[in-house]
């Protein structure tokens, strides 16, 4: 036995005698040490199968050991802000306020007990509620939307009049490592209430009382007050990833901003601010490019961007991509709003359609040449007898969803402008004024006619005297759908201003009708019979792998009592034939309510073969302004069958951004992960490149239609349903809109696949129904489908780095890489460098998936990355990758207490210094 298995051994017998010894945090430390030298030996196994083969046994033992020990858990935790010091007197009875205190722990952790000091001198029975923060620490919910929020059941105490701490249960809840906790209960005649201590208050503000009786400045009831001091109110929490007596701070983000890095920034290096954003391939090289409104970046394959803004002279502060004339380059709607009279009438439309000339350049229609007059209802609303009106969109109104599709299944592209509303201040009071969605059908000549009356869609003022039909809509997003699998193109509005939202069934005649309402997806039951919720975009995907498109639609919702007449972000799904109505399941399935939820992108970014997803929480100020709380948006990660339960992982993935509005599904870098491109305001757009470990394999598709055939190019209106390892998989390309307002997710299909790598077959559903199968596809590949053609390998996917992880340490000076198998690669370049810009770096080529090296020296960092290259062509770079050999050398200790030439120290002095990255011990 070698000297190396011996010691291993010893470690053995060390570490089962330690097990119970041994706290938490320190047992933890050494398992993931373990973990890792596991990961090294299993590496080396390519050059030393016997000695590794002898190790592994006992590796397994002792990680075995950790998991199963009972005392691996680490040690409870208490959150607290208070000072540990009651006041005893003082306490006003406020029949019917509500105290509640927010705390917001380290990291993720399961919530295990509530200690409260209680006092009063008379025995009551309270109810205690445990709610999720809506408000990201501004502000508490109320009861009024308890519903939306509880953790668990509310706990029932009776209390005896007797002043002092309290504990109760709670249930083991799993609190995601961005969340606030809130406990809240309501006073009673006589108490009981939360003891505050008696320091005052500490901030950021964490303790409140609400009167309900009292209106606010908007005019309603609950006016919130802030507590005397910090009520004694406690979490008992255990940390996930435990460090000391707190949480390990985030690990190495996997969502890895590289906005700056691959250029996507203005030319002094500024982000770019905007509420939404497009992916779009407008040159058809199989590489996504990217549109910000004005600004246009055109991807170079590899893994850079270069700003072609100035040769596509496109104004827009929004944009919508469909290839309207079938000419195999993709065109542009550009949003631009319009001017408007004092009676806020639009006088005429700033919009304009661009066309794709094929050669990196764009030409402005003009409106007449593929709009048909009149405007609609001209003789109601609007006087035409303006000139340059006649050289506008016909669309008189605040557009704010120009929707791509093909409604009628002719082979062209029509449009749904789905528009919003238009307010300003006259006089000292705010005014309104909204706006209906327009329908507007290509005929064989190229132009597309106004049909919104005769199709069947609404046409008046929301809540007018002669209204016979719903009204106008304040629309923050409408998308394209098929959720009846009738194989007619269907759409789904999502209205803001607490009205319904429409489900308009395509009856396959030229009309539509509301099925909203039967279908279930109008919205949910609230306080009002008439008010639903605030909509701020939706998005259609099957989660739970059943062929049936599902929905999520993101709602604005306020944590006070306007909260009884609103929905939170809702899930609908889809119950399938033969009624096709949806269940609203998103508290079951664990989506939470945020104050200010917006779009929604769904997506499978962990390749596990289920849709996760990302779902935004916009802000009206930048972080920080007047006391604003940092809103960021979440992402849910899908655990599957049988309980599809959505679990934030934010905090570990590190896709943190202050009030984004959407988020768009990319594949930039064509590596078979889905990156996020987040569109925030005050942060800017924000590629977000995605490093997630793999749990699975993948497949992606790009599509071309067959106008002749009656498909459009864009092939919108298309569905893939994909069988491999049992299991069913479905994907759509309805429309070009969709998540929010007017954001473009790639057109692209992606699939996560799990585990799989044979896919039985693929069968491609096209709008004319015409339908092609493929069988026996490989995965982990992108392909091109031409209309009833052979699958086309379209280009190399690029190499996904597997080892060493990002940012890994204590790496020793001979080690192998890897990377993940590229199908068709004959090699792979490889480059290593000390400099993160590769200036100076070591190149090596590799006949397959791994390269020993053993160039290290210690206590060095390195940066790497890989190529795949095949007879044909060669991948992008793959992702940069960083590594310590040894450990990074600590930066100098800055000394604190005492002072330099302190005198008059008492004898037992405390010495204090500032904590250095990457520290194993100190000499002191």
């Amino acid at each position: 036995m070698s000297k190396k298995v011996s010691s291993l051994l010893i470690l053995v017998v060390v570490v089962s005698l330690s097990l119970e010894l041994e706290m938490g945090t320190q047992q933890k430390r050494l398992g993931l040490l373990l973990v890792n030298l596991f990961v090294q030996e299993k590496l080396e196994f390519l050059n030393n199968l016997h000695r590794w083969t002898m190790r592994k046994f006992f590796y397994f033992f002792v990680v075995f050991s950790f998991l199963f020990s009972n005392k691996l858990f680490p040690l409870d935790v208490v959150v607290k802000d208070d000072n540990n010091v009651p006041k005893t007197t003082g306490y006003v009875e406020h029949y019917f306020w509500e105290e509640s205190k927010i705390l917001k722990p380290d990291g993720p952790c399961i919530l295990k007990k509530l200690q409260i000091y209680f006092v009063g001198d008379y025995q009551n029975r309270d109810t205690i509620y445990i709610m999720g923060d809506p408000s990201e620490g501004y502000l508490p919910p109320t009861l009024w939307v308890a519903n939306y929020n509880l953790k668990t059941d509310p706990i029932i105490f009776d209390y005896p009049g007797k002043p002092g701490w309290y504990e109760f249960p709670a249930g083991n809840i799993y609190l995601a490592g961005l969340d606030r906790v809130v406990i809240l209960h309501r006073l009673n005649q006589k108490g009981p209430f939360f003891a505050i201590d008696n320091d005052g208050l500490s901030t950021p503000y964490s303790s409140f009382l609400m009167n309900p009786f009292e209106n606010n400045s908007l005019g309603g009831p609950c006016n919130y007050y802030i507590a005397n001091g910090d009520f004694l109110v406690r979490l008992v929490v255990e940390y996930v990833y435990p460090l000391d007596s707190t949480s390990a701070k985030p690990p190495v983000p996997q969502f890895f901003d590289v906005t700056t890095e691959v250029g996507l920034t203005l030319p002094d290096g500024k982000y770019i601010g905007s509420n939404d954003v497009s992916v779009v391939d407008w040159n058809n090289d199989g590489w996504d490019d990217i549109a910000i409104g004005s600004y246009f970046f055109q991807n170079n394959g590899d893994g850079t961007f270069t700003d072609v803004s100035k040769k596509f002279n496109i104004t827009a502060s929004m944009t919508s991509w469909g290839d309207f004339n079938n000419d195999g380059f993709i065109d542009c709607y550009a949003l631009r709003n319009g001017n408007y009279d004092e009676n806020l009438k639009m006088v005429f439309s700033l919009d304009r359609v661009y066309k794709n000339n094929g050669n990196g350049t764009f030409t402005m229609l003009n409106p007449k040449d593929i709009f048909s007059l009149p405007y609609p209802s001209p003789s109601e609303d609007f006087n035409l007898s303006t000139p340059n009106q006649q050289d506008s969109i016909p669309n008189p109104y605040n557009c704010i969803t120009p929707l791509w599709a093909d409604f009628n299944g002719d082979g062209q592209l029509d449009l749904f402008l789905a528009n919003n509303r238009v307010g300003v201040t006259v006089a000292g009071n705010y005014v309104e004024r909204y706006f209906p969605d327009q329908l507007w059908i290509q005929d064989k000549n190229g132009k597309f006619k106004n049909v919104t009356k005769t199709a069947g869609l609404p046409q008046f003022e929301l809540f007018s005297p002669s209204s016979g039909a719903l009204g106008y809509y304040d629309c923050y997003g409408a998308n394209a759908c098929d959720y009846n699998n009738d194989g007619k193109v269907d759409i789904f509005v999502a209205n803001y201003r607490l009205v319904r939202d429409l489900l308009y069934k395509n009856n396959g005649d030229g009309t539509f009708t509301n099925v909203g309402d039967v279908t279930g997806v109008q919205g949910v039951p609230t306080a009002a019979p008439n008010y639903f919720g605030h909509g701020m975009g939706a998005e259609w995907g099957d989660f739970n792998n059943d062929g049936n498109p599902d929905l999520a639609v993101g709602n604005l919702g306020h944590p006070d009592w306007r909260g009884m007449y609103s929905n939170p972000s809702l899930i609908f799904e889809n119950q399938g034939p033969p009624d096709y109505k949806f269940r609203e399941v998103h508290q079951k399935m664990g989506l939470k309510f945020f104050e200010m939820n917006a779009g929604m992108t769904w997506g499978d970014f962990d390749l596990d073969g289920y849709l996760d997803l990302w779902h935004g929480q916009i802000s009206y100020r930048a972080e920080g302004d007047g006391g604003e709380p940092k809103r960021p948006g979440r992402i849910y990660f899908n655990t599957g069958a049988p309980d599809f339960k959505l679990i934030d992982k934010t905090w570990e993935v590190g896709a943190i951004i202050h009030g984004p509005w959407n988020a768009v599904r990319i594949d930039y870098d064509n590596d078979g992960d889905l990156d996020l491109l987040v569109a925030s305001p005050f942060e800017g757009v924000r590629l977000l490149q995605n490093d997630l470990e793999r749990k699975g394999n993948w497949v992606e598709f790009r599509l071309i239609g067959s106008p002749e055939n009656s498909v459009n190019m864009d092939c919108y209106g298309t569905k893939i349903y994909l069988y491999a390892g049992g299991r069913k998989f479905y994907r759509e390309l309805m429309g070009s809109i969709s998540g929010n307002r007017c954001s473009q997710n790639s057109n692209s299909l992606h699939f996560g696949l799990g585990n799989t790598r044979i896919i039985d077959s693929v069968v491609v559903v096209y709008l004319n129904g015409f339908r092609k199968k493929y069988i026996n596809v490989k995965a982990n590949n992108i392909y091109l489908i031409k209309y009833n053609d052979e699958l086309n390998k379209l280009l190399t996917s690029t190499p996904v780095l597997i080892y060493p992880k990002n940012f890994q340490q204590n790496l020793p000076d001979s080690l192998c890489l890897a990377w993940n198998f590229v199908d068709g690669a004959t090699s792979y370049e490889i480059i290593i460098s000390e400099d993160k810009d590769f200036k100076n770096h070591q190149k090596y080529f590799s006949n397959d998936s791994t390269l020993c090296w053993n160039k290290g020296s210690k206590s060095k960092q390195y940066f790497w990355k890989v190529r795949a290259i095949t007879t044909k062509d060669t991948s992008s770079w793959s992702s940069v990758y960083t590594f310590f050999v040894g450990n990074p050398i600590p930066p100098a200790i800055q000394l604190i207490a005492p002072i330099n030439d302190s005198k008059k120290m008492n004898l037992t002095p405390t010495f204090k210094w500032s904590r250095p990255k990457f520290q194993k011990y100190l000499d002191v």
